[in-house]
């Protein structure tokens, strides 16, 4: 016969292994991951410039956004992903930058 203590011993014991090999799951993950969304959001921002006219009438900072694509890019393969998160974020920035001037200059 099992009694209630010698049940719960058992469980116990099983569960252990478990939770073990659970945390150091949890451990071996990188602190930082792959900038997938900040460079997808950088390209979607370029490409939105482009098309608004950004080459025609903001050059500047149109190819400043792209070159801080190419570094986040760069930094991306190189494995240094923050690096490649911040290039990507300002990447972005420009971006958005060089659409706002290309409206005002497309309304004046």
């Amino acid at each position: 016969m099992v009694t209630y203590m010698s049940k719960f011993g058992i469980v116990s014991w099983l569960l252990v292994p478990l939770m073990c090999g659970a945390l150091w799951g949890c451990v071996s993950v990188p602190i930082y991951s792959a900038p997938i969304q900040e460079m997808s959001d950088a390209r979607q921002a370029i490409a939105a410039a482009k098309e608004a006219g950004a080459i025609e009438h903001s050059p500047i900072v149109f190819a400043e956004a792209q070159r801080l694509l190419l570094q986040a890019q760069g930094a991306l393969e190189g494995g240094n992903y923050a690096a490649s998160r911040e290039e990507a974020i300002a990447a972005q920035a420009q971006a958005l930058q060089a659409l706002e001037e290309t409206l005002l200059r497309q309304t004046e």
